[in-house]
């Protein structure tokens, strides 16, 4: 949480550990503001699945000059 005179902001971000990776993957994101003098309020949500690993394969060849 983040707030000032103006603003309160939230943001909370569920995750899950994948134990073939040995990485943590974002599940969920819920976001709130609140504005202290205009009782203005947004939310926010968000889920994330379908996660996909990619590969790059790189190879230097360094020319040597005489």
């Amino acid at each position: 949480m983040a707030e000032d005179r103006t603003l309160r902001a939230t943001i909370d971000v569920r995750f899950r550990s994948e134990p073939l990776d040995g990485m943590l993957l974002p599940l969920s994101m819920r976001e709130r503001y609140e504005g202290r003098r205009s009782k203005s309020l947004i939310e926010g949500s968000a889920t994330y699945g379908k996660f996909r690993q990619f590969t790059v394969n790189t190879d230097e060849i360094f020319l040597l000059k005489k």
